[in-house]
């Protein structure tokens, strides 16, 4: 779902050239994956620690 939302608003805000906010949709795109890896990086950390 949220990634449906993402793509739909992204691509209305390209289609009526609003670039900046298409930049700041980018911008939020790549913290949200950064968050992701970091959560990745920590559990799996934590399942070798278990080990």
């Amino acid at each position: 779902m949220p990634t449906a939302i993402i793509y739909a608003w992204g691509g209305d805000e390209l289609i009526k050239a609003h670039f900046k906010n298409a930049l700041m949709l980018v911008g939020l795109l790549v913290l949200l994956l950064g968050l992701l890896w970091l959560i990745h990086h920590d559990r799996q950390r934590a399942v070798d620690l278990d080990h």
